[in-house]
């Protein structure tokens, strides 16, 4: 794919998909490819578009195209204000494609984010109107029907802050299907398989029981409780440990993190009940009830406010990704037309940073794509990706057209092309050093980190983390050839000081060793040790004091009462998997 010139006017430029300008890629990975491009139509008419196309060499393996047309298959079915939008899905010259509604705006993980930097949070009567909004687009998702009236039993599945967008004028838009189940799909998820992300998994889904619209309720509560609090609610360190947050151990209450009204913590901890009986019936309900809430607030809360909060946060970057969009539609990013079968590949306009391969190598923005997914990774935004989440200047404009020569006159020779700009030399250290360095999200090393590739005159936004300490912005500019240093000073987090605890009254009694029990049986089972109920298989580090107890399993259905003994060791973990008669 190759540049064209900034002079070269649209109706010259060459299409892709019959009608699409593409203008920059976003991602690339193991099934196909993301584009910003823009529609064009009749002289006056454009508008912005994101394309996914499935690479052509999949596209002659039914599985793939199934895969790929699942997608277009749950989304084109919906029609909603808070859920991205289908312009089309086609196939090119041998070449699969969806065309979506590009959003200008952020994703939630985006905006908490920015929030953390400017030491708030998004304010709870926004998050509310947010979540209702949401809410409003999951239900419609929940009740869908094909053309025939029938179910299509709609559910997301993976509803997290980086699925939920909010555009710059503050209409909530519900994106990315990429993993729905619905009725309507040709492939088929294997039973029992875990999708999504495990931090916002209703434990129903995480033991592969059957799911309706309560899972995407419950994943949207999980979401509902970060954006007012602004920390994350299930963090552990291993997933293992995050299931057993989920499954065993009992939630914190948003009103003991952070200062909400009643009515909204009541909402929040019914959306997270772990029986899906105890959640709202639906997630219409949920946005009633938020509603209510809104209903009584002195000010209304609606799109406008929300658009304020967006402006505020992030409304500095949407400006400049704007600026930056509509420079790339003027020609400076402008693609060359696609010929099948080769897909479109930019591996050219791509940079190298400290000696790394191209981003596409390293399969587009630093996350890898999981082969069988419908689309790209779960750090991009499948139904509608936007600038938020796409790496600031990660691509260098093309080079530079020379004017034509002039036409009939005497000795005309062939145009030299201007002298190419020298790149700057950009070098980020903090203190102390060894922190991690992102531009967008998109990993660039620890410091120190020396950047060599990037384009002269352009500012660059980059963020500093360092676990303990509070994550800093770095905006960078340098001029052709200049050589710039920025030392980044972290500051450490506030430690809360401990309690005073009161000196013992009798001597410290040692505690017995403990042990860990992990048992999965098939079928499932409620679990009983030593005659006390234990929840029910799979059970995974349950503590346990060291020795010998008594397993008791029961499935009254079946007709399954078994009881065994097992030794858990001290320190130690007791694991198996048992085949029940």
């Amino acid at each position: 794919m190759t540049g064209t010139g900034t002079t070269a006017p649209p109706s010259t430029a060459q299409l892709v998909f019959g009608k699409y300008e593409v203008l920059r890629r976003l991602a690339i990975g193991g099934m196909g490819e993301v584009f910003l491009a823009r529609q064009v139509g009749v002289p006056g008419f454009e508008r912005r578009a994101i394309l996914k196309n499935l690479l052509p060499e999949l596209a002659v393996q039914r599985d793939f195209v199934d895969q790929f047309l699942d997608e277009a298959r749950v989304i084109a079915t919906l029609n909603h204000p808070n859920i991205v939008g289908v312009y089309e899905v086609g196939e090119w010259q041998g070449v699969y494609f969806i065309a979506m509604e590009y959003i200008h705006g952020v994703d939630l993980a985006g905006l908490v984010r920015a929030a953390a930097m400017k030491d708030t949070r998004v304010p709870v009567p926004v998050a509310a109107r947010i979540i209702r909004d949401a809410a409003s687009g999951l239900d419609h998702a929940h009740r869908a029907t094909d053309v025939q009236g029938h179910p299509l039993r709609i559910v997301h599945r993976d509803i997290s802050p980086q699925n939920i967008m909010v555009r710059e004028d503050g209409v909530t838009k519900v994106v990315d299907f990429g993993i729905a189940k619905a009725s309507n799909k040709s492939s088929r998820t294997r039973t029992g398989a875990v999708k999504g992300k495990i931090q916002y998994m209703p434990p129903e889904q995480l033991l592969g029981e059957p799911l309706d619209g309560r899972a995407d309720q419950f994943a949207l509560g999980v979401v509902f409780w970060e954006l007012c609090s602004g920390q994350r609610l299930f963090k552990a360190d291993t997933e293992m440990q995050v299931f057993e947050l989920i499954l065993k151990k009992p939630y914190p209450r948003l009103e003991d993190v952070v200062d909400v009204p009643r009515d909204v913590a009541a909402v929040v901890a019914r959306m997270l009940a772990r029986d899906p009986t105890d959640r709202f019936p639906s997630c219409a309900e949920v946005g009633s009830e938020l509603g209510s809430y809104l209903a009584v607030l002195s000010s209304e809360v609606g799109e406008p406010r929300v658009a304020d909060t967006v402006r505020a946060l992030v409304g500095k970057e949407l400006e400049a990704r704007l600026t930056q969009s509509n420079a790339f539609a003027t020609g400076i990013g402008l693609a060359g037309a696609l010929s099948p079968p080769t897909p479109i590949h930019t591996d050219q306009m791509l940079p190298t940073v400290r000696g790394r391969a191209p981003v596409s190598a390293q399969t587009g923005m630093g996350t890898p794509w999981k082969a069988g997914a419908a689309g790209v990774a779960a750090a991009l935004v499948l139904g509608g990706l936007a600038w938020a989440l796409i790496p600031r200047d990660s691509m260098p404009a093309a080079p530079p057209v020379a004017p034509p020569a002039p036409t009939g006159a005497a000795g005309a020779t062939d145009p030299v092309p201007p002298p190419a700009r020298a790149p700057p030399v950009v070098r980020v250290e903090s203190t102390p050093p060894n922190a991690a360095v992102w531009l967008g999200r998109e990993a660039m090393g620890t410091t120190p980190v020396t950047f060599r590739e990037l384009r002269p005159d352009v500012e660059y936004l980059l963020t500093v983390e360092l676990r303990g300490y509070r994550p800093e912005e770095l905006r960078v500019k340098a001029g052709p050839g200049e050589e710039v240093t920025h030392n980044v000073v972290l500051r450490p987090l506030e430690k809360k000081p401990p309690r005073d605890r009161p000196p013992p009254t009798q001597p410290e009694v040692r505690a017995p060793a403990m042990g860990q029990l992990s048992l999965r049986t098939t079928p499932w089972a409620r679990l009983y040790v030593d005659g006390k109920a234990a929840g029910q298989t799979p059970v995974y580090r349950l503590p346990l004091t060291a020795g010998k107890h008594q397993l008791r399993l029961v499935n009254e259905p079946l007709g399954i009462d078994v009881t065994r003994d097992v030794v858990i060791p001290g320190n130690g973990e007791f694991s198996d998997t048992w085949k029940l008669k």
